[in-house]
């Protein structure tokens, strides 16, 4: 094998490793973007679901004020949480 033939086969197998390097970097930065776009739509389904199912709780006069006062700490939360019914 000549001189200039062995250089152009180095340059060929350099450029299609840079290529591909290029194409691996790119890969990953989409998955990463996906990966992430997928997790936020998970947690907002979830927290769809969460408020759906968050009731406020009500409480009678005859309750105690701790349980008074739990049951407006839980509907401060719902609402912090998922906005007012």
């Amino acid at each position: 094998m000549s001189w200039k033939t062995f250089i152009g086969c180095a340059w060929t197998l350099l450029s299609l490793l840079a290529m591909t390097c290029g194409l691996v970097a790119c890969q990953s930065i989409q998955t990463t973007l996906t990966g992430a776009t997928d997790a936020a739509k998970a947690e907002r389904s979830n927290a769809v679901d969460v408020c759906r199912a968050w009731k406020d709780v009500t409480y009678s006069s005859r309750d105690t004020n701790r349980t008074q006062d739990e049951v407006r700490a839980n509907n401060a939360s719902r609402d912090a949480y998922c906005g007012a019914p």
